[in-house]
């Protein structure tokens, strides 16, 4: 059975996975997972909360959003890695063998506050993932595993 981390130690994988990723100059998806991971979690109330809300003033929201702690901080990290390395570039593929090479450029809806990137557009060839880059991100998930799972590698 693995042992359960430490919120601290999430905070030290979330932190060392940032900056093996900034070392090996892949700033971009860095940029992308603090965006992912700042991401506020919406906490959906119990009708007893709602209730009690509602008795104090109906002009107060009933949305509550809380900072994601580092465990989930770190799952959002992993989450724009495996769409990074799988599921873009596979989308990626499939659109360009469906359209036989022309240009795709895609726009972002406006008014998205979350947005990871600030930028309103890019093209199809952005979405690819290189052989290099690839071969950075294995090697710092494999220094990841090996920082944090004594005895463990991929």
């Amino acid at each position: 059975m693995a042992a359960q981390l430490t919120s601290d130690e999430w905070l030290a994988l979330y932190r060392y996975l940032l900056e093996m990723l900034r070392q090996s100059e892949l700033t971009a998806i860095a940029l992308e997972i603090e965006a992912a991971a700042s991401h506020p979690v919406i906490i959906e109330p119990s009708p007893e909360e709602n209730a009690r809300v509602l008795a104090i003033s109906r002009d107060v929201s009933k949305t509550a959003v809380r900072a994601r702690t580092p465990e989930e901080a770190f799952a959002a990290a992993t989450s724009v890695l495996s769409a990074r390395l799988v599921e873009i570039p596979a989308i990626a593929q499939s659109i360009e063998a469906h359209l036989e090479g022309k240009e795709v450029v895609f726009r972002e809806s406006e008014g998205n506050p979350y947005s990871p990137t600030q930028q309103s557009s890019f093209s199809m060839a952005s979405m690819r993932v290189s052989p290099g880059e690839i071969r950075i991100l294995s090697e710092v998930m494999a220094l990841l595993i090996a920082a944090t799972i004594p005895g463990k590698s991929l």
